[in-house]
């Protein structure tokens, strides 16, 4: 075996086979029931944007962007 990888030639680790689990690439759109679900839970949650990017947060600061201060 050599060591340079081409496309007969992979590791055991990278196992391309049709045996691994199946994931479904689709994504379905929302139902109209899922959307206002949605925005009862976040209206819920009381969250307010973020002061630096304007992403909702509990407090004045998003955790993302507390870390990098």
């Amino acid at each position: 075996m050599s060591s340079v990888l081409d496309d007969n030639n992979w590791p055991l680790e990278a196992d391309f086979s049709d045996n691994m689990i199946k994931v479904n690439p689709v994504i379905r759109p929302m139902t109209k029931d899922e959307r206002n679900r949605a925005r009862v839970k976040e209206a819920a949650n009381n969250l307010k944007p973020c002061i630096s990017c304007g992403n909702p947060a509990r407090d004045v600061w998003c955790h993302f962007c507390m870390g990098e201060e």
